[in-house]
């Protein structure tokens, strides 16, 4: 009877492990996409803000440079146009609060050292309204922050790196062929 007790409670100490992972690397996905619409927001703002200004403009005008001037202009219709298509600024607010939330469950984790049922339930429960509101995942940058938590936890948890392909394009392309490796925690 003790016995079946103590495995119980490993088992629920386990789960929590295991939610106390996935707390982590959402953290983690979160901020490095949050950072990463930031840097385009920002990014994009500055050309817009020098292609789009009167003294460039001005100066292309003064010079005969059309063809540059037409250039500039069209990189900045372009730019803004891609600001709204993407979305940039409303999924980096998205990321921002979903980086709060996952934060704010980990803590909740943290609270209860030795979980009872009920309290696994409630915190599965959490996870998935916290799934509910996320987008698609980019799984070559949830790798990398699995990654990232198995190195900075000391867990033996299996390194899968990424490829330098993956790498690159980690932000812009979701590596489906990769979907089952990702979702072993």
């Amino acid at each position: 009877m003790a016995n079946k007790a103590v495995a119980a409670s490993n088992r629920l100490r386990d789960e929590r492990g295991r939610l106390l992972f996935y707390a982590k690397r959402s953290q983690r996905y979160h901020d490095h996409r949050r950072g990463f619409f930031k840097a385009i927001i920002q990014w994009f703002q500055f050309f817009n803000l020098i292609f789009g200004s009167a003294g460039v403009v001005t100066y292309l005008g003064e010079t005969g440079r059309t063809d540059v001037l037409a250039l500039a202009s069209a990189f900045a219709a372009i730019s803004a146009a891609i600001l709204i298509s993407v979305k940039a600024v409303d999924m980096e607010e998205l990321h921002a609060k979903l980086l709060d939330r996952c934060i704010v469950f980990e803590q909740r984790l943290y609270k209860v050292r030795n979980p009872t049922e009920a309290d696994i339930a409630d915190f599965r429960y959490e996870r998935l309204e916290l799934e509910k509101m996320e987008p698609r995942v980019y799984h070559a940058v949830q790798r990398m922050c699995r990654n990232e938590v198995i190195r900075a936890e000391g867990t033996d948890g299996k390194i899968r790196d990424l490829g330098w392909l993956q790498n690159i394009f980690k932000d812009v392309w979701r590596y489906k062929s990769i979907l089952k490796e990702i979702h072993t925690v």
